[in-house]
């Protein structure tokens, strides 16, 4: 085997060609760290990630076999060191004998491959499923060395077997997605012991004395959940907040006493062009001149984010910086030339083209995206493209996207590290909903999967952007920063330090001049009694974040990346729904400005919404079932099944029980009322 000895392989893989010095933490120990953040996670179970990854909270509780240094190459962790054999496909972990659960018992290989197990047992449901497709097993040679084997050689190897181990002496029988280790984890292996979780309030951590690396600078870290944006800025002027992780990006301001931390952003936002309708590249070039990107960030974002140039993030390892000079220009004048030129008149002297149009369809709970959409109406008329901005619920929104029945929408992908762009840019990918095909893309993605050289890797996904940039399925808009709020006395924030802010919160400390005592517990209660002084009754506040489609979207969409048989996944689901838009589609060419309503799509007349099931009370379960009934003509619920589970069956059964009670009006086609399918997701979360 070759330890580290990898010239030809991925670089992400080179972490540690020379000896690589052990971590310790510096600063002044002692004191509390309160972090804000409207994000409360629905458990602290690693294998549960959120649609964004890894709570911050539970990668304080647990640690991985490595993880990412300040340059953002890979380090050691739980691991000391790793090796790979002679035909790549097999990576032998060696565990820190010194690695101890926070009982003070041993961190061993058993416990390695329990977790693997777990993951790709079916019934825990894991959410990244797809991330194992390529490993073949794992197992134990001796108490400190596991060996994870590969089903082929591929880039993502290390990345891929890289995981938070679980304590394998916890679980005697007990299936993992209902177990209360997932809302109170008594033994883990972070920074960080779970002391106590006050659901809708805060979490409170207490440092581990016995970890791996030392006890970590804090004495405890308290995850506040504010109820809405006024009271978080009430106690940031209180000045009882350190951190604010994922401040909204139009309400930034300078708080006394704080400073703004921008972090660049993995998500990007786009216009999204049914290209059956808007089948000519040049009327999407046009469409894509007339926007003011730079103008637009200023707009929407306040300046906090950069413009995007294709499907992969300046941020990301993997982006085309030439892309950069090859961007499409903002020319209002010449995107009017463009539509001249392709044959469209103002004949009746109105301001625009006579017989086009754009309907902008967006999820009307994402504000951003609503601003974006109404920004982008306005830029289309002025170069005479009647345009309108179509605002939906979001199950509504979503099924818009599944059935194609659109003109363009706005929605943001994030590209993650591990790079999977099949479901969103293969021909046949789930979420591929423009209906973009491109047999050079296709053999690309699967060649930029498997590539192992890091520099032949980054050649593939060039020549991946560079022809999606070209063909314009997407007018790529920008990519939204994120903001955080750090108080002047925090320590260990370096500059050229490639992590996120969330990342590396057990390193950060604070001289103990600069500290104040408070009583975590009663954040939040001056600007409630504020509140109720100023009036009896509640006034309307800014609330915490709702779940978006894009939330949902991007939430599946980390469910599907890298199932092995996505062709056949995608035909099952496409099916019915291809055929039903492409016939509403016919109804709909010869009209000026067409009226996108939820047709096809069956209207709700009367909804029910589930009972939230006692049993997942108790256990904490929280999360989104979406559902698919089949509506018939007489608007009836015909045939209820489950599309996505959070893992919960006893919200599952609530889910079905309250959906076969909704009542439609039904769709049509050509005018009469016809059979169709929707989908509805049902919240379930705890007060």
């Amino acid at each position: 085997m070759k330890r580290f000895m990898l010239p030809i392989v991925f670089v992400i893989l080179l972490s540690g060609c020379k000896k690589v010095e052990k971590f310790a933490y510096r600063g002044e120990p002692g004191g509390s760290l309160i972090v804000a953040t409207f994000a409360e996670p629905s458990n602290l179970n690693p294998l549960y990630p959120t649609f964004k990854g890894i709570s911050p909270v539970t990668d304080l509780l647990f640690s991985s076999l490595h993880k990412d240094g300040k340059n953002g190459k890979v380090v050691p962790c739980l691991a000391t060191s790793w090796e790979y054999s002679e035909d790549f496909k097999r990576i032998t972990y060696y565990i820190d004998k010194n690695a101890k659960w926070s009982d003070w018992t041993p961190i061993t290989a058993k416990d390695i491959v329990f977790t693997f197990e777990k993951m790709k047992d079916p019934k825990t449901k894991y959410p990244l499923l797809g991330r194992l497709r390529f490993i073949k097993s794992a197992r134990a040679i001796g108490d400190y060395t596991v060996e994870f084997e590969f089903k082929r050689m591929y880039a993502d190897e290390l990345l891929n077997s890289n995981l938070y181990p679980l304590p394998s002496k916890i679980f005697k029988g007990e299936e993992l997605q209902y177990a209360s280790y997932n809302l109170q984890p008594e033994v883990t292996s972070g920074p960080y012991i779970f002391k106590e979780w006050k659901k809708g309030n805060y979490i409170l951590l207490e440092a581990n004395k016995g970890y791996l690396y030392g006890k970590p600078p804090f004495d405890r870290v308290i995850f506040w959940f504010p109820k809405s944006l006024n009271e978080l800025k009430d106690e940031l002027n209180l000045k009882h907040v350190d951190i604010v992780l994922d401040f909204p990006p139009s309400e930034v301001e300078k708080f006394e006493g704080y400073k703004n931390v921008i972090e660049p952003g993995n998500a990007y936002t786009f216009i999204g062009w049914n290209l059956k309708k808007y089948s000519n590249k040049r009327l999407r070039l046009a469409f894509s001149m007339a926007i003011d990107k730079d103008q637009l960030i200023k707009d929407v974002l306040g300046g906090y984010g950069e413009k995007d140039y294709g499907p992969i993030p300046p941020n990301h390892w993997a982006f085309n910086k030439v892309l950069q000079t090859k961007d499409i220009p903002y020319k209002p004048k010449d995107a009017t030339g463009i539509i001249s030129s392709l044959g469209y008149e103002d004949r009746n002297k109105d301001g625009y083209f006579d017989k086009l149009s754009v309907s902008i369809t967006v999820d009307k709970n994402d504000k951003i995206n609503v601003n974006v959409a109404g920004e982008i109406v306005n830029y289309l008329k002025k170069i005479g493209v009647k345009a309108k901005v179509i605002q939906l619920d979001t199950p509504e929104f979503i099924s818009s996207l599944i059935s194609k029945n659109f003109d363009a929408f706005i929605l943001g992908w994030t590209v993650k590290k591990e790079l999977d762009p099949a479901p969103i840019w293969s021909s046949k990918g789930v979420y591929n909903f423009v209906g973009y095909k491109n047999k050079e893309i296709d053999d690309l993605i699967e060649k930029g999967i498997l590539s192992l050289d890091r520099e032949e890797g980054k050649k593939i996904w060039a020549s991946f952007q560079t022809i999606i940039l070209n063909d314009i399925p997407y007018t790529f808009l920008f990519v939204p920063s994120r903001i955080n709020i750090v108080k002047n006395g925090i320590r260990g924030i370096e500059k050229g330090d490639h992590r996120l802010l969330a990342e590396h919160l057990d390193e950060l400390w604070m001289p103990a001049n600069k500290r104040i005592t408070f009583d975590y517990a009663s954040l939040g209660s001056h600007y409630q009694k504020m509140q109720k002084k100023v009036t009896k009754r509640p006034i309307p506040v800014a609330r915490a974040p709702i779940v978006t489609a894009q939330n949902l979207l991007q939430e599946n969409l980390n469910l599907q990346t890298g199932k092995e048989d996505t062709a056949k996944e995608t035909g099952a689901v496409k099916k019915g729904e291809g055929k039903t838009a492409e016939k509403a589609g016919k109804t709909k060419t010869e009209e000026v400005v067409p009226i996108i309503r939820t047709l096809p799509q069956p209207i709700p007349e009367y909804t029910v919404q589930p009972i939230y099931p006692e049993a997942a009370k108790a256990v904490g379960a929280q999360g989104v079932v979406f559902v698919q009934v089949t509506v018939g003509i007489n608007g009836n619920v015909k045939d209820v099944k489950i599309l996505k589970s959070f893992g919960n069956s006893a919200c599952d059964e609530a889910a079905i029980a309250a959906a076969k009670k909704w009542r439609f009006k039904p769709g049509t086609i050509n005018g009469k009322p016809s059979e169709m399918t929707r989908t509805i997701p049902f919240n379930f979360r705890l007060p």
